[in-house]
């Protein structure tokens, strides 16, 4: 009996897979805690709030604040 011919293994797909794509993932299950769901927090983007100053650093505001902490700390002294 002759030996039978190794066929090429294919790694990229099956024939099956090629006719049939795999089924889509299972939908990720979302939790609910027993307090109810959690509102996502919105945290809004630097342009939208007035926490900066004009100048657009964080630094310039705290170094506002600084200054104008320091300018009524020594108004309360005199």
């Amino acid at each position: 009996m002759p030996p039978t011919p190794v066929q090429p293994t294919d790694t990229t797909a099956t024939a099956d897979q090629r006719t049939n794509p795999p089924p889509n993932p299972p939908e990720p299950v979302t939790v609910t805690p027993a307090f109810g769901p959690i509102p996502a927090i919105h945290i809004p983007k630097p342009s939208s709030t007035r926490t900066y100053t004009v100048r657009g650093t964080w630094r310039a505001t705290v170094r506002a604040a600084r200054t104008a902490l320091r300018r009524t700390d020594q108004r309360n002294h005199d």
